[in-house]
């Protein structure tokens, strides 16, 4: 089931990587009550994949306020539309306070 009272979900400095930000986009892609996620850390190397992922799920979300994947080595390719770019467009379209 999806949960629906966690409201801030904190995890910075736990080695999520690219799989477990797709995990995460999974949930965020339902979940109608989290509204900041903290996943700042170098060690979480989510990397442009993860961010990609993550990005879809923002699309469809519609709690989350506050997002941030700062020190996550997210950089894009400068050949194609990049998740860093994509993550910018959609916060700013639903008004996502980002930190990347």
């Amino acid at each position: 089931g999806t949960n629906t009272s966690l409201q801030k979900l904190w995890l910075g400095g736990n080695n999520i990587g690219a799989e477990g930000a797709k995990a995460l986009a999974t949930a965020l892609g339902t979940n109608t009550s989290l509204q900041t996620l903290f996943l700042r850390s170098s060690s979480n190397k989510i990397g442009d994949e993860g961010a990609n992922s993550i990005a879809n799920a923002l699309a469809t979300n519609t709690s989350l306020q506050r997002l941030d994947l700062e020190h996550n080595n997210i950089k894009g390719n400068l050949f194609s539309s990049s998740a860093k770019s994509k993550l910018k467009k959609i916060a700013k379209q639903k008004k996502i306070e980002l930190d990347i």
